[in-house]
């Protein structure tokens, strides 16, 4: 089972690997994305544009549950080129390479998506240039939804990640995130037998810089410990991706809640130049 979901991962990271998708040319991608996640019974999706240019794309689940786990859709290119890098996904055994930033966590969540799984997720774009957070805003706004960054987080080659650990923290640098969320991750962590880190590697992600830009603003942060950030020879150990589903997946499956109708002018599909 284990071998299958990988190589679902990996067959999905070298697909996404081939959409070029930079900061400020995520359009292509997302629609890729509206494309592949399925609406399941109960679900709706909101996709917002800005000036003609893909904006975010929200799956919603009816009423509930109450979590969006959000997603970055943007690339860094090669700095050499100023081009999107030449990413090439390569599956080893112990870890996956390639730029995984974050193509990694969404493939994850395609995985979850593929399995019939109802949840929240927000495609946000403008990560890399730390500006993602006003489309968790608006969402917040519509909503009332708490954001879950997920993501990855960087470490060293001095550290080991192999035993597959994902990092759950109280807080990033001065921020700290929303305490009730952060005990019903890692909640789900123990009970699952799931190995956290919960003090070390960067954490400059996207609920982060909510909570830093909008006061009263909150939520929490799931990350995928990685090698040789923004390069194209990024690292993932597979059992903490292995991991991470896991998680994702009890969290879901405990969260998950009766879905019912909402006014249809938040439930179809429209485009906003939102500014």
């Amino acid at each position: 089972m284990e071998t299958k979901i990988i190589d679902y991962i990996t067959v999905k990271l070298k697909e996404y690997a081939e959409i070029p998708s930079v900061t400020g040319n995520e359009t292509v991608f997302l629609e890729r994305l509206n494309r592949e996640f399925i609406t399941h019974e109960g679900m709706s999706r909101r996709t917002v544009t800005n000036d003609g240019k893909g904006y975010y794309s929200l799956l919603k689940c009816g009423n509930g549950p109450d979590l969006v786990f959000c997603v970055h859709t943007d690339r860094v290119p090669d700095p050499k080129t100023n081009e999107p890098y030449k990413n090439k996904i390569k599956q080893n055994g112990e870890f996956i390479t390639g730029q995984l930033d974050n193509i990694i966590s969404i493939a994850v969540m395609s995985y979850l998506n593929s399995i019939g799984l109802k949840f929240n997720i927000l495609f946000t774009t403008s990560e890399e240039i730390c500006f993602s957070y006003p489309q968790i805003d608006e969402v917040m706004q519509l909503y009332g939804m708490v954001p879950v960054s997920v993501d990855i987080d960087v470490y060293s080659q001095e550290t080991d990640i192999s035993s597959g650990y994902i990092t759950i923290r109280n807080k990033s640098f001065s921020r700290e995130y929303d305490q009730e969320t952060v005990r019903l991750l890692r909640k789900a962590a123990e009970e699952n037998d799931i190995p956290v880190n919960n003090d070390s590697g960067l954490s400059h992600d996207e609920v982060f810089h909510l909570m830093r830009a909008v006061p009263g603003r909150n939520g929490a942060h799931l990350g995928l410990p990685i090698y040789n950030y923004h390069t194209n020879r990024e690292a993932v150990s597979v059992k903490a991706v292995l991991n991470m589903i896991s998680l994702l997946k009890a969290v879901i499956e405990k969260n998950e809640v009766e879905t019912e109708e909402e006014p249809s002018a938040l439930l179809s599909p429209v485009s906003d130049n939102y500014k």
